[in-house]
């Protein structure tokens, strides 16, 4: 009986230490596997997360800009009308007049002025949150120790103007959609504890990297932010 067991008991066990080192390998690919997408996934995050706000702040300020312009628009009327009549007052001769006319250029060229440091606000402020949000997102990936290029063509917002001649300026995005206005490009070494993996299995490059990056687009009247659906090249 004691016999019989014993023999069974090899005969199960020696499948079992067929099948372990398979299955151990298997368990640790998956592992290893699984730290690296969750390493990965930790500075895609960022990436989009940060790329996406920077970018919604260049929607904000752009949306804020169209919204002046129909008064920019109406105060250069008024300007041109101003001119006019000052034009006409002069040639009349007429002191009362010419005194009345110049009172009028000189407040709409007031509206101007107050106008136009609305906008120029309003770029500025963009400026300051773009250059800040640039410095942030480059401080968090070195927190985490990960490279990051950053490319940013729009520093200043990505718009022409018209009427700037008359100090009320009114502002246009010249298509519906602006492609890449910020580009991140992030690269780091793999986690400490594969290293030793990677090089036991002579893997050469043990950088993992990614990117991101968002359009700008107008939909409803209104632009704004969305991420890019497919990676970078």
């Amino acid at each position: 009986m004691f016999r019989f067991y014993k023999k069974n008991n090899g005969f199960i066990l020696i499948p079992f230490l067929i099948v372990l080192p398979t299955f151990l390998i298997f368990l640790f690919s998956t592992l290893m596997f699984w730290r690296i997408i969750q390493f990965k996934k930790e500075r895609d995050h960022l990436c989009r997360t940060s790329s996406l706000q920077m970018n919604r702040q260049l929607a904000h300020s752009i949306n804020d800009l169209l919204k002046m312009n129909p008064r920019a628009k109406s105060l250069r009327t008024q300007r041109h009308a101003a001119e006019k009549a000052f034009k006409v007052a002069k040639a009349s001769k007429n002191p009362q007049a010419i005194a009345l006319a110049f009172s009028f250029l000189q407040l709409t060229q007031s509206l101007q002025a107050q106008h136009r440091a609305l906008q120029n606000q309003i770029q500025l402020k963009y400026q300051q949150q773009r250059n800040s949000s640039r410095q942030s997102l480059q401080r968090a990936f070195h927190k985490i120790k990960t490279d990051a290029q950053i490319i940013d063509p729009f520093s200043s917002l990505p718009m022409t103007t018209e009427g700037v001649e008359t100090d009320s300026p009114t502002y246009r995005v010249n298509s519906l959609k602006i492609k890449n206005p910020l580009r991140v490009y992030w690269s780091s070494s793999a986690p400490h504890e594969l290293q030793f993996i990677y090089k036991q299995l002579q893997i050469k490059n043990h950088k993992i990297n990614g990117s991101c990056g968002s359009d700008i687009v107008k939909r409803r009247q209104k632009w704004t932010a969305e991420l890019h659906a497919a990676k970078l090249s």
